[in-house]
């Protein structure tokens, strides 16, 4: 089921680039969504977000961020709109809306969700069911 919800994920996820803590161009955020399962005594779960190592910006575009200020420091750089920005600057961020797409691919194969759970289990009982494993 998490396999349903990573492709709906990455058919979600914005398009572009982001920068990191050091203004430095991060990888596009569907490239850096994953899926992993977790044993949890007798359950398994499925866990689909992005690797923060490849896209630490994740969380922000997510969640999204309130009005801030950011300190560009003396000898680092960007471009904005195309326009090179050098510090030492203070630059005003407006705040950006949430892009809950990890959510929104949830909700939205809900039901593919369930339907693959429910074969899985179908098979894994029909196995048990025949005295195999």
């Amino acid at each position: 089921a998490s396999q349903i919800v990573l492709r709906k994920a990455r058919m979600l996820a914005p398009r572009g680039d982001g920068l990191n803590n050091q203004g430095k161009v991060t990888t596009s955020l569907r490239k850096s969504l994953d899926k992993k399962i977790k044993q949890y005594q007798s359950t398994a779960t499925g866990i689909v977000g992005s690797r923060y190592r490849i896209a630490p910006h994740d969380i922000l575009v997510h969640e999204g961020t309130g009005p801030h200020d950011i300190l560009l420091p003396a000898g680092k750089g960007f471009r904005l709109g195309g326009r090179p920005i050098r510090g030492p600057r203070l630059l005003k961020h407006k705040g950006a809306t949430a892009n809950r797409f990890i959510l929104k691919a949830f909700n939205q194969t809900f039901e593919a969700q369930k339907r693959a759970m429910y074969l899985k289990l179908a098979d894994g009982i029909a196995k048990l069911a025949s005295g195999g494993k």
